[in-house]
């Protein structure tokens, strides 16, 4: 089945952006002289661009260069560089001329188009396709480039899906567990070990309660460290009573980014001053 790749804007915007910086970079080389070979002269071997028939070649570029990539996501965009369209069958009156760029996963068996754009100025064709799923495991994506002069190239890119099964815990919280002293107007936060799924972090799932475990009325946001850790803080709708011990209830329904549940609830107290 083929499936078009979806042209997300934000996403394209980014690729556009990384191909400006490469024409930059190939522009100041040409300029400075010496080395010899421009961008003109065909496939650089280094990169491992494959030719398959005739002067066709292609270049996985995104994620990587190598030939393998490591993920966590359910989905990865890829890219890259191939042959440019020989300019004769792009101009000849009348003349039907075709140029595609598709992939293939060998680990779903999905399949589709990429979107491509020729460089003229660099005898080339940027190419990329995004929100390409990937099974568990290995995923050998293969990546062709052909028209229909018989040119054709193709590259290969094995990328694992890391299957995340680590439950979040509670590293910490402030105030401490057991802390007297507390202001009663204190904004209360609970530190986790990874990143949040932000619905699951709420009014009941992250609880302020009376030290008889009755919950208190407060709004509950989520936020993530610099580290990518995920920390919920937890306002009080009302100043606390001063002399007073409360606690915090943090329940099984907090789950991480890969939708894992924390492993066990966790409570703590603390007392105001």
């Amino acid at each position: 089945m083929w499936i078009n790749s979806q042209d997300v804007a934000g996403k394209r915007v980014g690729r556009l952006l990384q191909i400006l910086i490469v024409i930059s970079t190939m522009l100041i080389a040409a300029c400075g002289g010496g080395g010899g070979g421009g961008p003109g002269d065909g496939p650089d071997p280094e990169y491992g661009k494959t030719t398959v028939s005739g002067i066709g070649w292609l270049d996985i570029e995104m994620p990587t260069l190598e030939a393998t990539f490591d993920t966590y996501e359910q989905t990865i965009d890829i890219g890259g560089s191939s042959f440019e369209p020989p300019a004769a069958r792009r101009t000849a009156p009348g003349g039907f001329f075709t140029y595609r760029v598709t992939w293939k996963n060998e680990a779903t068996g999905e399949s589709g188009d990429a979107y491509s754009c020729v460089i003229c100025l660099f005898a080339l064709t940027y190419w990329d396709a995004y929100d390409i799923s990937l099974a568990p495991g290995a995923n050998r994506i293969t990546v062709t480039v052909d028209d229909n002069a018989g040119n054709v190239g193709r590259d290969t890119i094995t990328i694992s899906r890391v299957v995340d099964t680590t439950a979040p815990t509670v590293t910490s919280t402030f105030p401490i567990a057991g802390a007297s002293g507390v202001a009663p107007d204190a904004i209360i936060f609970v530190y986790f070990s990874e990143a949040l799924t932000p619905e699951s972090v709420e009014g009941t799932s992250v609880m302020l309660t009376t030290a008889a475990g009755i919950p208190i009325s407060t709004t509950v946001q989520v936020d993530q460290t610099y580290a990518g850790q995920g920390y919920a803080h937890v306002h009080p709708v009302s100043p606390l009573a001063a002399g007073t011990t409360y606690g915090i209830t943090v329940t099984t329904a907090i789950r991480d980014v890969r939708g894992n549940y924390l492993a066990a609830p966790y409570t703590m107290t603390f007392a105001t001053r």
